[in-house]
């Protein structure tokens, strides 16, 4: 039985491709830039018929991107030298099919890495848009291909989101499948052929005729594919001094069959592997004519025209300019932060204004009257629920978009069950701190280091789709205060560390900058970091952790008796060699352990960005603030297997350590932001934790010493105003900052010169670290 969300957009979808023949329409037509980051076919986001930007993945090693050009031909010195050998030669145009002037082509900063493959996702799947035709689809593209005697070098496909084409144009990744037009398996016998394929799991299993193309003369390809019980891909090329005409198609196409389920079939595809090649004018309709019509869709640009609001009855209005056959999705956004779906999954177009109207509707945050909104590709992708963690009387849930209330706060909508134990009461549901986290509040306790299951019924987002995944599980911490002391450190570049400790300048061993140079220096302070014999000392007693790799990357875990090398290398320290010895002496002896969860160049504002500051935002939590909670679980979960000399005890978190601030100075807005982020930063560990007075230490981006002042540095200045007990009382006595100014070094007294790093000072890396300690030493007495 379909719901009526369903048959909501299935009726919009049926308006929608009832109003024109052609349904996808890709003209390339982007501004050029000269440079690689800006001149990428990635990201961009025009045409019609579309749900998602392009995306554009190299294949292997890097082998390459889509670039876009227009009719005057390549950006200049998109690459300075030979790095712009192989850009395309084309002028954008076709004889017998009027074009827009812009394509995508393939460039390459390496010859020999020459394959690129880019794929959009539609609106709709190839399934949807051929019910209206009884099930035949049509598809065309320009395709230029420069004189060159080697087999043709295009792959077009309708496939996957998840299965794109990749490498060579006849394979598809990911064991996804797709229909469309490549290479073949034989190309090598008759050279530039193009074949009818269909590929299931990855694999051609068309087995298709191929005809010889031309090489001399730009080619209008043409696709026609017949769903059913058996699916049929037809394809045959026009030169572009050929009439384009369904009589000529028909006579010579060469076709393949395969069963493939057209409805998984939702993403443009296409991929080449030789530079100089281009694509241009993808057009996807119901009919022969719909796809090589001259009639190019006049479309204005898509942006709000009115925006008004009601304070009395806290309504909002909106009107936008549109264009007929479209469906739109309402974004909006309550700080600079980005926007977010809301109100509805899909609105279509006026059929017969220039612009769409929506409202009065309900405010979708009460009482806020500056809220801002945005119209884009329609919001068709249903919530997940995302993330659950919990402690004391709390689970938190937190779901990839707002959830609609009342069925959010409605507790019968919600079961949380102890794994093997009974199912818990709950006493209330609400929003925390947006409309993405609700807070259950349990009638017993959570017990520590237990798991648990979060099942819900009924949830939708604001646009009424229904949740995609309605259950969770989650574990809860341990807090055994005769357990193993568990510290957490975590930041960018400068925790993870780039402090000389053994060598110093020109490499010499206890050289300039090193942390060796200050103990000859300062023995009566740091004698006792070297044994008698001249050896780093370690702290058998605390034990340390860190999985340097990044998200993807896979374990590399660092860990044993605190001691140095634990930084960006084995001649490295960061803070947490200073940290470790300054906590040493107040515990002397007892089980300790610390774990660094850090990673270069990455912002509080997005990276580490906490749910707190994603809900006033587009409410996506930080990749590192998760990758941080998923390592600290993956340690502590195992604690005796990481260290054998811990198995059988419990553990408590004690403390939790930040050095970063670096990436948020590059930006106006995260700079201005960040007190505000660290603040909440601060909150939302301590409710992860169930730890609400959480010792936190912190250390300052003081790169360029007292010199820098507050008003020149806003991050120093938020960074310094937490832990002001007039500012924040809540914060009073349990979060510290020491301020770094006073330990750069300069060039001259440090191994490198480095101002992002601290010029890899060792003594500097030292003082950080020690500083941080000091204050969580002080902050646990």
């Amino acid at each position: 039985m379909s719901s009526p969300i369903t048959l909501f957009l299935a009726s919009l979808i049926t308006c929608a491709v009832a109003q024109a023949e052609l349904l996808v329409y890709e003209p390339f037509d982007y501004q050029t830039y000269n440079d690689e980051e800006f001149g990428c076919l990635e990201g961009r986001n025009g045409g019609m018929g579309f749900a998602e930007p392009w995306q554009d993945t190299g294949g292997r090693d890097n082998e390459g991107y889509a670039f876009i050009y227009d009719e005057r031909g390549n950006p200049e010195e998109l690459y300075d030298g030979l790095n712009g050998l192989g850009q395309p030669t084309w002028d954008g145009v076709v004889d017998n099919l009027p074009t827009m002037g812009g394509y995508a082509g393939s460039s390459d900063w390496n010859p020999s890495l020459d394959r690129l493959n880019s794929h959009r996702k539609l609106a709709r799947s190839a399934g949807e848009m051929a019910k209206r035709n009884y099930g035949v689809l049509w598809l065309s593209a320009v395709w230029h291909f420069p004189d060159q005697n080697f087999f043709a070098p295009v792959g077009i496909a309708l496939t996957s989101k998840d299965g794109g084409i990749t490498g060579r144009a006849h394979t598809i990744s990911n064991g996804g499948d797709g229909i469309g037009t490549g290479n073949g398996k034989d190309f090598r016998n008759g050279r530039m052929r193009l074949n009818a394929m269909c590929w299931q799991n990855g694999n051609d299993v068309s087995f298709a005729p191929a005809a010889n193309i031309s090489n001399s003369k730009d080619n209008i390809v043409i696709l026609k594919f017949e769903f059913g019980e058996t699916d049929t891909v037809k394809t045959w090329y026009f030169t572009e001094d050929e009439e384009l005409n369904e009589e000529a198609f028909n006579e010579n196409a060469v076709s393949a069959r395969a069963a493939i389920d057209e409805d998984t079939l939702d993403t443009l595809a296409f991929a080449t592997s030789r530079q100089a090649n281009a694509v241009d004018e993808f057009r996807i309709g119901t009919s022969f004519r719909s796809v090589i019509s001259g009639s190019i869709p006049e479309r204005q640009e898509v942006r709000v025209k009115r925006r008004l609001y009601d304070a009395a009855s806290d309504r909002y209005y909106l009107e936008w300019s549109s264009n007929p056959g479209e469906i739109y999705g309402i974004y909006l956004n309550q700080d600079a932060g980005g926007y977010q779906p809301c109100l509805t999954a899909a609105v279509e177009a006026s059929t017969d204004k220039d612009f769409t109207s929506y409202g009065p509707f309900a405010n979708p945050h009460p009482g806020n009257p500056n809220l801002q909104f945005e119209i884009g590709l329609p919001d068709l992708t249903p919530p997940v629920l995302d993330r659950a963690w919990g402690s004391g009387h709390t689970v938190s849930l937190h779901f990839s978009e707002a959830m609609l209330p009342p069925t959010a706060l409605d507790v019968n909508n919600f079961a949380v069950l102890k794994d093997g134990g009974p199912r818990l009461a709950l006493s209330s549901a609400k929003f925390h701190p947006g409309k993405q986290t609700i807070e259950l509040a349990t009638a017993q306790p959570l017990d520590p280091a237990s798991s648990y299951t979060v099942t819900t019924r009924q949830l939708t987002d604001l646009a009424s789709l229904p949740l995609d995944e309605p259950a969770i599980s989650f574990k809860t911490w341990n807090d055994d205060p005769n357990g193993v002391k568990v510290f957490i450190l975590a930041g960018q570049s400068n925790m993870v560390g780039r402090g000389w400790y053994n060598n110093g300048k020109d490499n010499v061993i206890g050289g300039v900058g090193s942390l060796r140079e200050q103990i000859k220096k300062n023995p009566d302070e740091l004698g006792g970091l070297l044994d008698v014999v001249g050896n780093w000392q370690s702290i058998d007693s605390m034990k340390f952790w860190w999985n340097r790799a990044d998200l993807d990357g896979g374990p590399r875990i660092t860990k044993g008796n605190m001691a140095p090398g634990y930084g960006a290398g084995p001649d490295c320290i960061g803070p947490e060699y200073g940290f470790g010895w300054a906590l040493h002496a107040l515990y002397d002896g007892d089980p300790v352990l610390v774990i660094k969860t850090a990673w270069g160049g990455k912002s509080l504002y997005t990276d580490f960005c906490s749910p707190t500051a994603a809900a006033s935002r587009d409410g996506r939590i930080g990749p590192y603030y998760l990758q941080m909670m998923t390592q600290v679980h993956q340690v502590l979960g195992n604690l005796g297997e990481h260290f054998p000399e811990f198995a059988g005890k419990g553990y408590q978190i004690t403390g939790f350590g930040w050095h970063q601030g670096f990436n948020d100075m590059l930006g106006e807005v995260a700079t201005h932001a960040y007190e505000k982020n660290m603040a909440a930063f601060i909150r939302d560990i301590r409710a992860e934790f169930g730890k609400p007075k959480l010792p936190f230490s912190i250390a300052t981006t003081g790169h360029g010493g007292m010199e820098v002042t507050l008003e020149d540095r806003p991050t120093l200045a938020g960074q310094l105003a937490v832990a002001d007990p007039e500012k924040y009382p809540e914060f009073a006595g349990n979060v510290f900052t020491v301020d770094t100014r006073p330990f750069q070094r300069t060039v001259e007294e440090s191994p490198v010169n480095d101002g992002s790093h601290w010029n890899n000072n060792g003594h500097t890396l030292w003082l950080i670290g020690k500083g941080m300690g000091d204050g969580m030493a002080e902050m646990l007495k």
